[in-house]
């Protein structure tokens, strides 16, 4: 079964790591309001070309630079 990983590294140390079921991305694709996809679309997540990536059996990762709190983190996003 196709999920969406999604990884926090801080200083290249990976923190956590989360599966989430792709049906519970095509569900929150068919739930949320247009203005909170498109506010996850700008940061760089798209559940769309996820599910779409999925359909033609194409790879999909996307990767997030973020500071919080002083402290870098990466975020990476993709179809395991």
């Amino acid at each position: 079964m196709t999920r969406l990983r999604i990884e926090k590294f801080i200083n290249g140390e990976r923190e956590t790591t989360v599966n989430v079921p792709l049906f519970a991305v095509r569900a929150l694709n068919a739930v949320l309001p247009s203005s909170a996809l498109g506010s996850l679309g700008m940061d760089g997540i798209d559940l769309s070309k996820i599910l779409e990536a999925k359909r033609c059996g194409a790879a999909y990762s996307t990767t997030l630079d973020l500071h919080e709190h002083g402290v870098a983190k990466t975020v990476v996003v993709s179809l395991a």
